[in-house]
């Protein structure tokens, strides 16, 4: 009967394998926990297609985007002109308060064309004030800037929108200073909002549209397989020696065939 009892020592070595046995499935575990976590911080998160259509992108530009981009480029012109005309001031100034009032009548479900929209209309207020105060040049930069960084919203949801009609997803590139093999495996709406990214990163007051600039880059790319230029100091560079024209693109859309374009006058 005593000999069928376990002894201090057999409890011992029990405790011990069953102590082993726990530390090993709990590592177990937080192992595949944190494999799980990394296995999903490098897949892609899936793209809500009720979010992110080309029915947004053809309103958005239709109903705001567009709009603004005429009416900036509009006032930016003549405020350039000496002197100032009060009557144009006074009208621009109201035409701020409608255009804002207009905004807020639409809703998009995308998050990049609304944080657009927010940041279009700091880019209207911004102008309003630069109005009031013409000798104040930095509300008419932060106006500027403003403009450029909702234009990189809108391009955002047009590459994003563009994932959704290929497979396998594009690689993300968010470099200014790309190699220039990436530059040429990149998509279309990928190389657009790389370019927009920078337009607005450096505040470079331009309305030529991404596209119209991403055409250029590339024919730089095809004759300049060696280059190392930096991609700021090319763009700076074509718009400074005006060799950027509007729709560009559309002179080199054949280039491009098999990318979805949004039906919007820019790609079409």
């Amino acid at each position: 009967m005593n000999s069928s009892r376990l002894s201090k020592k057999d409890f011992f070595v029990i405790y011990y394998i069953l102590f082993i046995l726990i530390l090993f499935l709990t590592g177990f575990f937080l192992g595949a926990k944190v494999m799980e976590k990394q296995l999903k911080a490098n897949v892609p998160t899936n793209i809500d297609q009720n979010t992110y259509t080309e029915g947004e992108i053809i309103s958005f530009n239709k109903l705001i985007f567009l709009p603004t981009q005429l009416w900036l480029k509009e006032v930016y012109g003549k405020i350039n002109q000496s002197p100032i005309d009060l009557n144009m001031v006074n009208s621009m100034q109201k035409s701020v308060e409608e255009m804002k009032t207009n905004m807020t009548k639409y809703q998009f479900s995308s998050p990049y064309l609304q944080k657009s929209i927010e940041l279009i209309q700091q880019s209207l207020e911004q102008m309003k004030q630069y109005l009031e105060n013409p000798n104040r040049h930095e509300l008419l930069n932060q106006a500027i800037q403003y403009y450029l960084q909702s234009q990189t919203q809108f391009y955002r949801h047009i590459w994003v929108w563009e994932q959704e009609n290929r497979n396998p997803i594009s690689q993300y590139i968010d470099e200014s200073l790309v190699n220039w093999n990436e530059w040429n495996k990149a998509s279309i709406h990928q190389k657009n909002y790389i370019i927009a990214m920078i337009l607005a990163k450096d505040t470079i007051i331009t309305f030529y549209k991404p596209e119209d600039i991403t055409v250029h880059i590339d024919a730089y790319a095809k004759a300049n397989r060696d280059t190392t230029m930096n991609l700021e100091e090319l763009i700076q560079f074509l718009i400074s020696t005006n060799a950027i024209h509007e729709k560009d693109f559309l002179l080199y859309k054949d280039w491009y065939q098999g990318a979805p374009l949004p039906k919007i006058p820019n790609f079409n």
